[in-house]
């Protein structure tokens, strides 16, 4: 089974994580910048960001941009992953743009 861990990571705390979960999945954990995200094919694909006020309290444009140009079809389901305060839903954010993209989304969150 493929899977595949993106993220966005602006001070490195999610980046972290993700190559943590890539390690345990064994698989490969990539910033969404070294992605072509239509070109993103996977079973299982875990997508991660957190929400900065930089960012007018939202998530980084470089991952929003990046759902926007995935290619449902191509992914089985994904799943949401984000760092930072809980209370932001940064990983509701994740899991509505991958829905609003027509991207099946699991249940979990983490």
């Amino acid at each position: 089974m493929k899977a595949l861990v993106a993220y966005a990571s602006t001070t490195g705390n999610t980046r972290k994580v993700a190559e943590a979960m890539a390690r345990a999945l064994g698989c490969e954990a990539r910033a969404v910048g070294e992605l072509d995200a239509a070109g993103v094919e996977a079973e299982r694909f875990f997508v991660g960001g957190a929400v900065y006020a930089t960012h007018d309290h939202g998530l980084d444009p470089a991952l929003t941009g990046f759902i926007a140009r995935l290619e449902p079809r191509k992914i089985g389901t994904a799943y949401a992953f984000s760092t930072g305060f809980e209370r932001s839903d940064a990983s509701g954010l994740v899991a509505r743009a991958l829905a609003a993209r027509g991207v099946a989304v699991g249940r979990e969150r983490f």
